[in-house]
This record gives C-alpha cells, sequence and structure tokens, in this order.
C-alpha cells in the first residue's frame, strides 16, 4: 500500500510543470536586473523572464526592445506557472521564463 501511495505521489509530481504557451501582447516595459537577467512587462500578461543564458539572449532582448518602441504586438511562447490551463495570464504574480519569441505584427 506505500509503494502504491509513493507511485502515485510521483506521477502527480511529474505532472506539475508549468505549461508551455503562446501568448499575443504589446511590451510595456523592460529592465535589466544586476544579475543579468531581463524582466519584459506586455501590458496584459504576467511579467516575462529573459535569462542571460538562453541561447537567443540578444536577439529576443532586441526584438521586444523594438516591439516596445514601436507599439507592435510580440507573439511568444512562456511558461504560465500553471500545468492545467492553457491561458496565458492564469496567475497573479511571479516570472515566467521566455521560450521562444515567434513573430512581430
Amino acid at each position: 500500500m506505500k509503494k502504491l501511495a509513493l507511485l502515485s505521489l510521483l506521477l502527480l509530481a511529474s505532472t506539475a510543470q508549468a505549461k508551455e504557451v503562446t501568448c499575443s501582447d504589446k511590451i510595456s516595459s523592460i529592465s535589466m536586473q544586476s544579475n543579468g537577467s531581463v524582466w519584459i512587462w506586455p501590458d496584459r500578461h504576467e511579467t516575462l523572464k529573459l535569462e542571460p543564458t538562453h541561447p537567443n539572449f540578444y536577439e529576443y532582448l532586441g526584438m521586444m526592445f523594438y516591439a516596445m518602441k514601436s507599439d507592435k504586438t510580440v507573439v511568444y511562447k512562456a511558461d504560465n506557472g500553471e500545468h492545467i490551463s492553457n491561458k496565458c495570464h492564469d496567475t497573479k504574480f511571479g516570472l515566467y521564463p521566455l521560450h521562444d519569441v515567434l513573430r512581430m505584427n
């Protein structure tokens, strides 16, 4: 019985990961942090975090800055902090890792 309970907990923990979602939004502000990461604030959705170790760090930072200055909409992929929902703004707080910038409209 203990093994069954442990197995079910392991299965539950393995599925409790953040879900990658595709979002579309305008960028309201960008700020550099002292550790080298960048926080990106979209107009409607949660704050994104772009780490300096991301393979496309400078490219995505440039795209986000250009989108912010030219008032363009960015389509991007990020974690939404939840494992059940497909919504871009599913929680009220937190930093969500930016995975990919798909395009600007």
